[in-house]
């Protein structure tokens, strides 16, 4: 549910859930079912251990594939910025800086408006997420992305998610079924992260 709560669980193979995601503006519980761990932490530790301060209003709109600028709130984006826009090749690029990284979005020119894909890069460092966005469809009248690619580069790491959406709700209450960590060792978001 929107600023509420995200849940978001990966069935690789035979529909069988491999990894699980539950998340709250505040804390996150990710369980890596295929390796039996777990993370349960604040939500910022992720952001930390990334070296992109990304939280729950940031991860929600990447997800959803908005435009956003990190740190401001209820999403809002600055006119008074100072935000570049370009088309060139049935694209708008749209480039600004703000709360210290550098924003970079790619947007369909064609009359769907979708997004792209997205760039943010904190100043000063190596530390970039790079999403892209492809194959649309409409879940519930809302068009959204069924592919999804995420590449998070900086320090000695680079990490790559791909997800591929096949079911979506909006503004739908989320219960969490309780999921019994006793079977899984617990690990820190570094840890994570290095596998």
């Amino acid at each position: 549910q929107r600023d509420s709560a995200l849940q978001i669980s990966i069935l690789p193979l035979l529909g069988i859930e491999a990894f699980r995601a539950e998340l709250t503006p505040a804390t996150a519980l990710i369980v890596d079912k295929m390796n039996k761990r777990y993370v349960q932490c604040q939500l910022d530790e992720i952001a930390a251990t990334t070296g992109l301060k990304i939280g729950y209003q940031e991860l929600q709109s990447i997800i959803c594939a908005q435009i956003f600028a990190i740190g401001e709130p209820n999403y809002f984006i600055s006119w008074k910025k100072d935000i570049q826009v370009t088309t060139s090749d049935k694209v708008h690029n749209i480039s600004f800086t703000c709360n210290g990284f550098k924003h970079h979005y790619r947007v369909n020119a064609n009359g769907t408006h979708q997004l792209l894909s997205a760039t943010f890069q904190k100043e000063n460092t190596p530390y970039t997420l790079h999403v892209n966005y492809s194959t649309y469809q409409i879940f519930n009248k809302v068009m959204f992305p069924t592919n999804i690619i995420m590449n998070i580069q900086g320090g000695k790491q680079t990490a790559e998610c791909t997800f591929t959406i096949t079911k979506v709700q909006f503004d739908t209450p989320v219960t969490f079924s309780h999921t019994s960590l006793n079977r899984y060792t617990p690990i820190t978001p570094q840890e994570l992260l290095s596998k």
